[in-house]
């Protein structure tokens, strides 16, 4: 099946006629119908499956959903969620460290700033931590954090996953019906309801009404990009009280074929303002959005004084997706016997398992007898000064790269899908599809690569602007 902009038109469309034909939740929970952005990554269930592997399937999520299903019996605390009736300002965040501070507070990558504040800091507040860890199964509380349980209970549970295989069942049997195109993806959309995630989401949506009904909350903030917890969220706010003002972060990069986050869906299921990171979001979402304002980004990044390096240095930037890195190591790995005098840098996302990576990159090293291709532990800053290009495909360290001076050099990987967050600049000079291509732009004359370099830098400067505190003291105060 062809993983293209045709196909998530299709899916747009088959969306809007399930929530039709059916209860909204379980509809916006199955991810294959809530997509979040045309990547690779999120139309990767989009396949031709055989009997035999789609058989396959429907046993390994099942097998997965009985698990959950015993976590409620096993994991799952009926009390674990102790918290303040009233409440000025709720955040909705995510766990990705376990690691706690001196404070006992569990460090936040997404409103770090929020929590600097210190007209934020003098209200009663509380956060809650959608957990991304491995520990806290059962969720974890203290008098400002709240880390959400991986299980609800189990008559819910129980409940939802009948509802769920219902609809496996009904959209199974109208797919095998008939032959067409939407048909085709009518089967793996049947299937999808059976995914653990689709589980997940529905978890997820009933510990937030656990947790929000019954509470006075006069502001709550989240993470915006699209995913289904996010609609839950919005949902279950407003119905709790009208009153409570609906906020979500935008923090993270647009590409060309973004997608949930334009969907057309009732107003209940989206914020009622939101927050963006800089003018070139900014620009994009106010098509859709009337309400929105810049508050600026920690992922704005100063320029410092570059190290001196007399070898050219390739900061390669991979997306804490497993299939990206590889992309990524197999484009290096076939460059770097072919061009010595440049130096490749590894830096993984901090999800990626980086010992996993290496063991790769060690073989391929050896087998092909290369020394010019390394990962980085060192910071971010760090890697950005000692390097003069960097290579990548959908990450966000992109932005910084160019706003630090580097080349920014995008591998245009089969052509099929634009996942490029600076698509808007002209990709004639900075798109690359084999070796000959990066060789070219890597010898390009300096006067035309200044001239590039400083149209890029321009655009850069203004995806992430610093955060902005009187910004958000108005909004705190309003």
């Amino acid at each position: 099946m062809n993983v293209n902009i045709s196909l998530l038109k299709k899916l747009n469309s088959l969306q809007k006629k399930l929530l039709r034909e059916n209860q909204p939740e379980y509809i916006i929970a199955n991810d294959s119908l809530n997509v979040v952005k045309g990547h690779p990554y999120y139309l990767k269930s989009f396949k031709d499956y055989n009997f035999i592997k789609y058989f396959k399937l429907i046993i390994r999520y099942s097998l997965i959903n009985i698990y959950y299903l015993l976590g409620s019996l096993f994991y799952y605390k009926n009390k674990v969620y102790k918290s303040k009736k009233n409440i000025d300002f709720l955040l909705i965040s995510h766990l990705i460290s376990s690691k706690k501070s001196s404070s006992n507070s569990f460090k936040d990558f997404y409103f770090g700033e929020f929590e600097k504040n210190k007209n934020f800091k003098n209200k009663k507040n509380l956060k809650i931590l959608i957990n991304h860890t491995k520990k806290f199964k059962s969720g974890y509380n203290n008098d400002k954090n709240i880390v959400l349980q991986n299980y609800t209970n189990f008559k819910y549970s129980i409940l939802t996953l009948i509802k769920l295989y219902n609809l496996f069942l009904k959209y199974y049997f109208i797919s095998i019906r008939k032959k067409e195109l939407k048909i085709n993806l009518l089967k793996i959309i049947a299937l999808e309801f059976l995914n653990p995630k689709t589980f997940k989401n529905l978890i997820l949506k009933k510990n937030f009404e656990d947790i929000i009904f019954g509470k006075n909350i006069k502001k709550i903030f989240f993470t915006y990009e699209g995913f289904a917890w996010e609609r839950f969220l919005c949902e279950i706010v407003k119905k709790n009280n009208k009153s409570t003002e609906v906020v979500g972060y935008q923090f993270a990069i647009l590409i060309k074929n973004q997608n949930s986050i334009f969907s057309k869906i009732q107003n209940k299921y989206i914020p009622d303002k939101i927050l963006t990171s800089g003018p070139v979001n900014y620009k994009i979402l106010k098509k859709k959005f009337s309400n929105i304002s810049i508050i600026g980004s920690t992922r704005f990044v100063k320029i410092k004084k570059k190290i001196s390096n007399s070898k050219e240095t390739c900061l390669v930037l991979p997306e804490g997706i497993d299939s990206e890195c590889d992309i990524l190591l197999d484009f290096v790995n076939s460059m770097a016997t072919k061009i010595p005098k440049i130096k490749f840098i590894f830096r993984f996302h901090p999800s990626t398992n980086i010992s996993k990576m290496k063991k790769q990159l060690k073989k391929v090293s050896i087998d092909q007898k290369f020394n010019n291709v390394g990962i980085s532990t060192k910071s971010l800053l760090y890697d950005l000064s000692r390097s003069t290009m960097c290579l990548y495909r959908g990450s966000t360290s992109a932005i910084a790269a160019a706003q630090s001076g580097l080349m920014p050099i995008y591998y245009d990987f089969e052509s099929k899908l634009n996942i490029d967050p600076m698509f808007q600049i002209d990709k004639s000079y900075r798109y690359v599809k084999n070796f000959n291509e990066f060789k070219n732009l890597v010898k390009m004359n300096k006067k035309k690569k200044k001239f590039i370099l400083k149209k890029i830098n321009k655009f850069s400067r203004n995806y992430f602007v610093k955060f902005n505190h009187q910004k958000l003291n108005n909004i705190l105060n309003h």
